[in-house]
């Protein structure tokens, strides 16, 4: 977008031209403000991208979007939502992706949630949400925190602890953490958090995952000696990798691990990310597609501090502690068994300082509401030493 024609930070002009030093100031805030807008228009192509890249696509440009909507060049009017039209359907709308953002005007005034944002979004009461994602802008975790909240601002955080912290402390909406990826299994810290933490588990997103190499422009695989990532990626990657034969080092995030090459410059390193980092920390893709296998899925929990109503088709999940005798787990399955309640997974944990004792955790169909599954749950009680519901859900789909 040309500057002038979308939102831009405004700059006041000095009052008396003939100071120097005033006049000075003025091309600075000028530039600042230039450069500003130019990370807005950056911010709202990647936020696009990851909304449609479910094959949707955007006609026109972002600039003729916000014009579309009436902002003017010069009015610091609060903008809840943009309109796209998607190829092949019919107009939808999709925030701007700043929202709650607050920025300082030169003559002092300040433009944020509290006083209308030049940016800004939120609920059908004005409410914003924010959402939190362990990783960095352009991990997967995003692109499944936009699956299930579109509407909402979203904060990365560095640990899964810093996000289930944030949630549980209220300083966030709500949180999209990983469970389980179809090729290297379950999540267990996600699990263990979970138990730790007095959070409701209120949705889930299945995203498809794509691994790319990633490296520095001008970098060959050639000349590749090490790849960092985050460890599941790299133990969704290992055969790939094993054919390199390079050193592997573990790092806290696939997106992280993106932005630590391209902040090193390391003409030997690669990370292990999607596509979407790559396009947003300027790296170059050197192969695609690596993981072990096509169908290579991550699924996510959507956390909150409130149970939300039942959907049409649900699942619901729990922890129980079984006692040790013969059977035990036989009997505590044949809860659901009996009842037509179908069970969709079943994980287990080591309990934190009881060396050789577990939880088990579940998920059956149904909610926790309904007459057959609290009745398993009942059954369930008697026979277990604890069990704890985390959460009923509607199903990815439904």
């Amino acid at each position: 977008m040309t500057r002038g024609t979308g939102p831009h930070i405004i700059c006041g002009k000095p009052s008396n031209k003939g100071n120097d030093q005033e006049s000075k100031q003025f091309l600075r805030t000028q530039r600042t403000s230039g450069r500003c807008e130019d990370l807005l228009e950056e911010r709202l192509k990647f936020t696009c991208e990851l909304r449609f890249s479910n094959g949707d696509s955007l006609v026109g440009s972002a600039g003729a979007a916000v014009k579309r909507i009436g902002y003017q060049p010069g009015s610091p009017a609060r903008i809840q939502r943009v309109g796209f039209a998607k190829k092949g359907g019919t107009a939808g709308s999709w925030p701007v992706p700043w929202k709650g953002a607050g920025f300082m005007f030169p003559n002092g005034r300040h433009a944020g949630p509290e006083n209308g944002s030049i940016i800004s979004g939120g609920d059908e009461d004005g409410v914003l949400r924010n959402v939190g994602f362990q990783g960095e802008r352009g991990a997967f975790s995003e692109v499944a925190a936009l699956r299930l909240e579109p509407d909402a601002t979203l904060r990365p955080c560095r640990t899964l602890s810093d996000v289930f912290n944030l949630a549980e402390s209220g300083a966030i909406h709500a949180a999209v953490v990983p469970v389980e990826n179809s090729l290297a299994g379950s999540i267990g810290d996600t699990y263990d958090l979970l138990l730790n933490h007095g959070l409701t588990v209120t949705g889930e997103a299945v995203i498809s995952i794509e691994h790319c190499l990633l490296a520095n422009p001008g970098v060959t695989l050639h000349d590749i000696r090490r790849v960092i990532s985050h460890p599941q990626a790299l133990a969704q990657c290992q055969g790939y990798l094993e054919s390199l034969g390079i050193e592997i080092l573990p790092h806290y995030d696939t997106a992280g691990a993106a932005k630590s090459v391209r902040d090193s410059r390391s003409e030997c390193t690669a990370a292990i990310a999607s596509e979407i980092a790559a396009q947003v920390y300027g790296l170059e893709v050197l192969a695609r597609d690596i993981q072990s296998g096509r169908d290579n899925f991550t699924r996510f929990y959507r956390i909150e501090r409130e149970s939300r109503p039942p959907g049409q088709a649900n699942k619901t999940v729990l922890a129980a502690s079984l006692p040790h005798y013969p059977g035990s787990l036989f009997m505590a399955l044949s809860s659901f068994a009996a009842r037509g309640i179908n069970l969709t997974k079943i994980e287990s944990r080591p309990v934190k300082r009881d060396p050789w004792q577990y939880i088990f955790f579940l998920e059956v169909e149904g909610h926790a509401s309904d007459w057959q599954v609290k009745s398993a749950f009942d059954e369930l009680k008697a026979k277990t030493s604890m069990v704890r519901v985390l959460g009923s859900f509607a199903r990815e789909g439904s």
